[in-house]
């Protein structure tokens, strides 16, 4: 049973070693992200992985300049997938989705990958 465990802890490795950082896609070269800001003196600093700092900064640059768009929407959806707890990240979801009028089918079907990726990460 160790053996299936490591090998799928390679599989989640290889994935997420295949994942193109958003600064690197030409889609998102006109985006200036904007990091979180904690202050001089944050009171417990997290530790964040580079991938959520990176996903966070562009969700928060598209979310200040009220960018109404696909790619707005899918940036949503990948934030989702980091944390989906995030409150004001599915509810930027929710409203892009209903003003793009998106395909239900596919934001389903992207959704449900996303939930089965989150519990088969816990």
């Amino acid at each position: 049973m160790k053996k299936n465990q490591e090998t799928m802890a390679e599989k989640i490795e290889d994935e997420t070693n295949d994942r193109v950082p958003l600064r690197l896609r030409p889609e998102w070269s006109d985006v200036t992200p904007i990091p979180q800001n904690d202050g001089p003196n944050p009171v417990v600093p997290i530790n964040y992985s580079e991938e959520f700092s990176e996903v966070m900064d562009y969700f928060r640059a598209v979310y200040f300049a009220n960018e109404l768009s696909s790619r707005a929407l899918s940036l949503t959806a990948e934030a989702i997938s980091l944390n989906a707890g995030n409150y004001t990240v599915i509810s930027q979801f929710e409203f892009l989705f209903t003003f793009l009028n998106s395909d239900l089918m596919q934001i389903e079907i992207n959704y449900s990958l996303i939930l089965i990726n989150y519990e088969f990460m816990s």
